[in-house]
């Protein structure tokens, strides 16, 4: 019977890795040793082996045709010379990841569908009384802020006992209402323009769009900002 080495360290996963193994491959024997002087023992024997096999393990494999590495891609040092030289078979985890990097390539395609492209954003939903009131004024309605500014709306709430939601609400419709009707903002300023009468500092300028319309960018903490 081929003896399969599961060499250690071992993480919470192997030994159930190991029983499974045992079930589905009866004509296979499933060793799981705890410590070094075990798997120097069991090495002699053994015809296959998971995980990593540094030279003093080598040494005494003399029986080994099988080596199966731990990762995809193997950690440093996992190759060396005497390792390279030996007549085992060393193989990898290519293609384990193939549905998941199928799902996760969908997954980035849709959110560029959706606009969520921008990793300093957080998606909040669509703030119902600040998008009319953009759209009124002639902005792009907003329906995302950067963390930075959510963080200060959380801040705040706290402070005033108020929802997180109602509170990033008040603050961007003074954004708003500042901006397109305040003193001191031009449009077509390229420096930030100062949001009065909040209690944290918040910055906002303008671009204009592909299809005409403007988008504010609003700051906080002159960090990163998202569009609103």
């Amino acid at each position: 019977m081929p003896t399969l080495v599961m060499l250690p360290p071992h993480d919470e996963i192997v030994p159930e890795w190991a029983r499974r193994l045992a079930t589905d491959v009866p004509d296979l024997d499933v060793v799981v040793p705890n410590d070094e002087s075990e798997t120097l023992a069991v090495l002699a024997s053994a015809d296959a082996a998971y995980g990593r096999l540094p030279p003093e393990r080598l040494r005494v494999a003399n029986r080994l045709r099988w080596l199966q590495a731990p990762a995809a891609a193997p950690p440093d040092g996992f190759y060396f010379p005497e390792l390279i030289e030996h007549p085992v078979r060393v193989t990898n985890l290519r293609g384990i990841y193939n549905d998941h990097v199928g799902i996760h390539a969908m997954a980035f395609v849709l959110a560029l569908a959706r606009g969520f492209a921008r990793s300093d954003l957080l998606l909040l939903g669509e703030l119902r009384a600040v998008a009319a009131l953009a759209r009124k004024l002639g902005f792009h309605a907003p329906v995302a802020v950067s963390r930075e500014v959510q963080s200060a709306c959380e801040a705040l709430a706290a402070a005033t006992g108020e929802t997180t939601r109602r509170v990033l609400g008040r603050v961007l419709r003074a954004v708003v209402e500042v901006t397109v009707a305040g003193e001191g903002f031009d449009r077509n300023s390229k420096e930030p323009f100062v949001v009065p009468g909040l209690p944290f500092d918040l910055y906002v300028h303008a671009d204009r769009g592909d299809d005409g319309r403007w988008v504010l960018t609003v700051y906080a903490m002159s960090e990163s900002a998202a569009l609103v």
